[in-house]
Protein backbone atom coordinates (compact mmCIF):
# COMPACT_ATOMS: atom_id res chain seq x y z
CA UNK A 1 0.00 0.00 0.00
CA UNK A 2 1.73 3.24 -1.41
CA UNK A 3 0.54 6.92 0.43
CA UNK A 4 1.24 10.13 -1.72
CA UNK A 5 0.08 13.62 -0.96
CA UNK A 6 0.32 15.41 -3.93
CA UNK A 7 1.19 19.32 -3.25
CA UNK A 8 -1.75 21.75 -3.44
CA UNK A 9 -0.70 24.96 -2.68
CA UNK A 10 2.88 24.99 -4.64
CA UNK A 11 2.52 27.66 -8.13
CA UNK A 12 3.32 24.29 -9.66
CA UNK A 13 0.43 21.84 -8.08
CA UNK A 14 -1.03 19.51 -10.18
CA UNK A 15 -4.52 17.19 -9.76
CA UNK A 16 -4.56 13.57 -8.76
CA UNK A 17 -5.15 12.99 -12.86
CA UNK A 18 -1.82 14.29 -13.60
CA UNK A 19 -0.22 11.33 -10.95
CA UNK A 20 -2.85 8.64 -12.31
CA UNK A 21 -1.86 9.03 -15.63
CA UNK A 22 1.62 8.26 -15.16
CA UNK A 23 0.83 5.20 -12.37
CA UNK A 24 -2.39 3.54 -14.13
CA UNK A 25 -0.40 2.34 -17.37
CA UNK A 26 2.28 0.95 -15.45
CA UNK A 27 0.58 -0.85 -12.67
CA UNK A 28 -0.26 -3.91 -15.20
CA UNK A 29 3.48 -4.63 -14.92
CA UNK A 30 4.37 -4.55 -11.33
CA UNK A 31 4.73 -8.12 -9.35
CA UNK A 32 2.28 -7.12 -6.73
CA UNK A 33 -1.08 -5.58 -6.63
CA UNK A 34 -1.01 -1.71 -6.42
CA UNK A 35 -2.93 -0.23 -3.37
CA UNK A 36 -2.43 3.60 -3.74
CA UNK A 37 -3.99 6.62 -1.63
CA UNK A 38 -3.66 9.92 -3.06
CA UNK A 39 -4.65 13.08 -1.41
CA UNK A 40 -4.67 16.13 -3.30
CA UNK A 41 -6.74 18.34 -5.70
CA UNK A 42 -9.63 16.68 -7.89
CA UNK A 43 -10.34 19.52 -9.96
CA UNK A 44 -8.53 22.23 -9.58
CA UNK A 45 -6.82 22.23 -12.49
CA UNK A 46 -9.25 20.64 -14.89
CA UNK A 47 -7.74 22.64 -17.95
CA UNK A 48 -5.06 21.36 -17.55
CA UNK A 49 -5.41 17.88 -16.12
CA UNK A 50 -8.05 15.08 -16.33
CA UNK A 51 -10.30 14.92 -13.53
CA UNK A 52 -10.30 11.34 -11.66
CA UNK A 53 -14.15 10.84 -12.64
CA UNK A 54 -12.67 11.28 -16.72
CA UNK A 55 -9.97 8.57 -15.73
CA UNK A 56 -12.63 6.93 -14.30
CA UNK A 57 -14.77 6.87 -17.30
CA UNK A 58 -12.07 6.17 -19.67
CA UNK A 59 -8.53 4.42 -19.26
CA UNK A 60 -9.92 2.42 -16.26
CA UNK A 61 -12.70 0.29 -18.48
CA UNK A 62 -10.04 -0.19 -21.06
CA UNK A 63 -7.85 -1.84 -18.88
CA UNK A 64 -10.46 -3.92 -17.49
CA UNK A 65 -11.23 -4.65 -21.69
CA UNK A 66 -7.47 -5.79 -22.23
CA UNK A 67 -8.06 -7.83 -18.81
CA UNK A 68 -5.24 -6.01 -16.86
CA UNK A 69 -5.79 -7.43 -13.39
CA UNK A 70 -8.45 -9.51 -13.22
CA UNK A 71 -9.10 -11.89 -10.34
CA UNK A 72 -10.50 -15.63 -9.92
CA UNK A 73 -13.77 -13.38 -8.77
CA UNK A 74 -13.73 -11.41 -11.98
CA UNK A 75 -13.05 -7.94 -10.36
CA UNK A 76 -10.23 -5.57 -11.89
CA UNK A 77 -8.36 -2.45 -11.71
CA UNK A 78 -11.43 0.11 -9.94
CA UNK A 79 -10.43 3.64 -8.76
CA UNK A 80 -12.90 4.77 -5.95
CA UNK A 81 -12.81 8.35 -4.61
CA UNK A 82 -13.22 9.12 -0.98
CA UNK A 83 -13.68 12.87 -1.61
CA UNK A 84 -13.26 15.65 -3.28
CA UNK A 85 -11.08 18.65 -3.07
CA UNK A 86 -10.74 21.93 -4.92
CA UNK A 87 -7.42 24.22 -5.07
CA UNK A 88 -7.55 26.89 -2.61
Amino acid sequence: EMHHDCPVDARDARGLGWYLEGVLPLAPFGKEPLDLTLSGTTDGTSSVDPSPDYINASLVPLLRRFGVGEDEDGSGPSLRGMRRGAAP
